[in-house]
């Protein structure tokens, strides 16, 4: 902050009307969940500033400054994607791929100031959802799986909206009845959930319905998780959104 108060002292008088000096946004990343991984930087202002970048926390620091003009600035920041999936803004889903622990934050704050300090939220972009029998399934070990579909095949990294393509993640569950699977952000209401026994589906629910009526919200700007319940014998299910109670420990998932 004193190298950046010289900065102003010598690029532009304390009389003259402060509009035309440089300004300062100072980006704060202390928030971010992965520190040693790297850190994807898009940011501009109204006028002909922009920068794009790939940092390293654990190299730069927790703080960067970047020199604007005032008025409306945008910048996108996240951390977690496999940069060599992604084509132009676009980050698509590697085939029977789950979706990557990716936290981002896109934000458009109004800087009037010298100096502006912006800590950057890095909210969570994917859903956790459980999925486990209500019967023990042990002896079944094995035998019975889970597959969950949808046409949301990526995301636009810098909007944080929803891609369409394809999303297919099977799964056999664990010794204890219980799958994991990591969701995209999803966008055109067609997220399925397929009981799959010995090669067969028994039955297939339409979880983008089953979580709308439990008040789901896809359009958040940090995801919740959510917990799937289902009773192989009667093939009911029922749903649940929030924190799992065991953190999500899941034997042989990631």
């Amino acid at each position: 902050m004193a190298v950046l108060s010289v900065l102003f002292l010598c690029s532009c008088s304390v009389y003259e009307n402060r509009a035309e000096c440089p300004a300062w946004i100072m980006l704060d990343f202390s928030r971010c969940p992965s520190p040693d991984m790297q850190v994807s930087v898009k940011l501009s202002d109204a006028v002909d500033k922009s920068y794009s970048e790939i940092l390293s926390l654990a190299e730069q620091g927790n703080t960067k400054a970047y020199e604007v003009n005032r008025g409306e600035i945008t910048y996108v920041v996240g951390v977690g994607l496999d940069y060599d999936n992604i084509e132009g803004s676009v980050y698509t889903i590697p085939e029977g791929d789950e979706m990557a622990f990716w936290y981002a934050s896109l934000r458009k704050p109004i800087l009037t100031e010298d100096v502006m300090q912006e800590i950057v939220p890095f909210d969570k972009q994917y859903c956790n959802l459980l999925v486990s029998t209500i019967e023990d399934m042990s002896s079944l070990y094995g035998n019975v799986e889970f597959s969950v579909s949808s046409t949301t095949g990526g995301v636009d990294y810098i909007s944080l909206e929803p891609v369409a393509g394809t999303f297919s993640v099977r799964k056999y569950i664990s010794k204890d009845g219980k799958m994991s699977v990591c969701l995209p952000r999803q966008g055109f209401g067609d997220l399925k959930l397929s009981l799959i026994m010995d090669g067969v589906v028994l039955r297939e629910y339409d979880l983008s319905a089953l979580l709308d009526e439990k008040g789901y919200d896809w359009k958040a700007v940090s995801l919740a998780d959510a917990t799937v319940r289902i009773s192989v014998s009667s093939l009911d299910c029922t749903v649940s959104i929030g924190d799992w109670e065991d953190g999500g420990n899941i034997e042989g998932d990631r």
